[in-house]
């Protein structure tokens, strides 16, 4: 990608500027269901790094009135292993 993408998108406003749009639905959707299955519920956040030219995904999930990272992954699906990016519940921008 060689726009910036707007730290509000969704999936749905930068769909037609993925490389790859069905992969990479698909993949969030993926880690979705395994969250779901081991967690109960689930809920994928549309993340923005650095310059902001890559747009990567967190899968949170809710248990006992508290909100955890289930994971945080880059646009191909691989794990973003930065400690921020595991440890940290950002708050949403509106």
């Amino acid at each position: 990608m060689n726009f910036k993408i707007a730290k509000d998108s969704t999936i749905a406003t930068i769909w037609d500027l993925l490389k790859e749009p069905l992969v990479c639905v698909g993949g969030v959707r993926q880690k979705l269901s395994v969250c779901v299955a081991q967690h109960g519920n689930a809920e994928a956040t549309l993340g923005v790094t650095g310059r902001g030219y890559q747009p990567c995904f967190r899968i949170t999930y809710e248990e006992g009135g508290s909100k955890h990272i289930f994971g945080s992954f880059w646009d191909n699906h691989q794990p973003l292993d930065r400690e921020d990016a595991l440890t940290k519940i950002g708050r949403r921008r509106r």
